[in-house]
């Protein structure tokens, strides 16, 4: 046998005891590592920004490699308020937002042209008794005050349809006290200057509604009242009587009561009656 074909049968031989030795063994090849996505921006935020799902997008790392504590829940953090400026393609962390109890979190939240505006409670049946909750419509009652020896006036819808953004400091359900102390709406500018003057009024009251009712209040226009007659006694003035015979004039004076003609400056002068035999 020739050496190079001698050679090569040495190492057919060696590779085939390996195989033979990794199989007895239980040797593997090694498996692809596993890959996991963390959330990244595709655009700068300035703070305040309220994160939508548009804004967001996935980069994948290796399992092993994934940057401690970055986002990869998209539930986590759409719909949450940007507190620092952010710019494109960075990874997103949950240091980036604003907590749920910031007073910024509230602010960012209010829509375009729209207010926040907070009314006071008086009683807990004002404050539905703690069935209105963040995210609740309600209708806007005013209740004025009456004056002494007078009937209370009817109660008017004020606003109507409006949401409930936060009763106390409370911007969920869960968070709700049991005695809350105000209500804070979000309505339009000409919505919350008619709550402003309500309140000068009297104390306001709410009235829960259902969320997909949109029908309006209706309301009753008042009664028109007929105006009463006037029962006060007619003024008596005074007149003047003339009676005419062959040889006097004799005047009187009587009360009536028509009111008295103006004098005519063409009506005849009466004077001295002569009498002559």
């Amino acid at each position: 046998m020739r050496p190079k074909h001698t050679l090569l049968a040495v190492f057919t031989s060696i590779f085939s005891l390996v195989v033979v030795a990794g199989s007895l063994l239980g040797l593997r090849p090694p498996t692809p590592a596993r890959m996991v996505t963390a959330l990244a921006l595709v655009r700068d935020l300035e703070p305040g920004t309220v994160l939508s799902d548009e804004m967001l997008t996935t980069v994948s790392f290796p399992e092993d490699h994934l940057p401690a504590g970055v986002g990869t829940d998209r539930s986590q953090f759409v719909g949450r308020v940007v507190g620092r400026a952010l710019q494109s393609r960075r990874l997103l962390y949950p240091a980036d937002l604003l907590s749920e109890a910031s007073p910024l979190t509230l602010q960012a939240r209010i829509p375009t042209g729209m207010r926040a505006y907070t009314i006071p409670l008086n009683s807990a049946s004002a404050g539905l008794a703690g069935f209105a909750v963040p995210g609740s419509r309600v209708d806007v009652l005013s209740s004025p005050h009456a004056n002494r020896n007078e009937l209370p006036g009817e109660s008017e819808v004020v606003v109507e349809n409006v949401q409930i953004l936060a009763v106390d400091n409370a911007r969920t359900a869960e968070d709700v006290p049991t005695n809350p102390k105000h209500l804070t709406l979000l309505v339009s500018q000409q919505q919350a200057r008619r709550v402003d003057q309500a309140l000068i009024h009297g104390p306001l009251r709410f009235s829960l509604r259902n969320e997909a009712d949109q029908t309006a209040a209706e309301v009753e226009e008042p009664a028109q009242m007929e105006p009463e007659p006037d029962r006060r006694p007619a003024r008596k003035v005074p007149i003047t009587i003339v009676r005419h015979n062959e040889y006097s004039t004799v005047v009187t004076k009587s009360r009536s009561s028509h009111p008295k003609p103006a004098r005519s400056e063409e009506a005849p002068k009466i004077g001295k009656l002569r009498i002559t035999q």
